[in-house]
């Protein structure tokens, strides 16, 4: 699974999830204490997608249990 992202490629686990990756250029942020404004570098990111079957087998479980505010 490394190796497939390494060279770009997405990975599927049927029922489960896929595995891709999201370039990201590079930006101007902020830092949070400061303000001060922060040149940040290109990146490449790991993206995460839960399947159909994974999300509703998680609401399944998440609907038994009431939530309070």
């Amino acid at each position: 699974m490394i190796a497939a992202l390494e060279n770009g490629e997405r990975i599927e686990v049927c029922g489960f999830s896929s595995f891709s990756l999201h370039h990201l250029a590079a930006r101007i942020g902020r830092n949070p204490k400061t303000g001060e404004a922060v040149q940040l570098p290109k990146k490449v990111a790991l993206h995460f997608k839960p399947g159909k079957v994974l999300k509703d087998r998680v609401d399944a479980v998440s609907s038994k249990y009431r939530i309070i505010d």
